[in-house]
This record gives C-alpha cells, structure tokens and sequence, in this order.
C-alpha cells in the first residue's frame, strides 16, 4: 500500500496554526530579503513583496521540518 504524505484531519488544524505563526513571525522579524524590499519599494508593490516573501520562506521551512520529522 501507498504512503500517504498529506496530513490526516486531526492534524490541519494544527499545520495551518504553524503555518500562520511562521508566516507572521517571518513578517514581524523580517530577515534579509524581507526588509530589504520594505526599506527600499515604499509603495503597495513593497508591502505586497513583503508578504508574499514572508509566505514563501514559510513555506520553505514549514516542509523542510515535515520531511525531516516524517
């Protein structure tokens, strides 16, 4: 039988809390490309690259930890 990877319904809830507070420490703290492009595009594109950096290095280490623990 196949190996499922994908989170069973008692887990969702608990991946996508991590999943948030990853997003938002990664926005609060804002590391390098973060707060580069903060300091230097001051207009709605910069506020949108913030986030949207934010969410991808999120996502980069939420399921590097997944993969390792599993």
């Amino acid at each position: 039988m196949e190996k499922n990877n994908f989170p069973n319904t008692k887990n969702i809830f608990l991946f996508i809390a991590v999943g948030f507070k990853l997003f938002r420490a990664f926005d609060i703290v804002k590391p390098w490309p973060i707060s580069y492009l903060d300091q230097n595009l001051k207009n709605g594109l910069g506020v949108f690259l913030d986030d949207l950096i934010a969410v991808l290095l999120s996502f980069l280490v939420f399921f590097c930890f997944y993969y390792l623990l599993n």
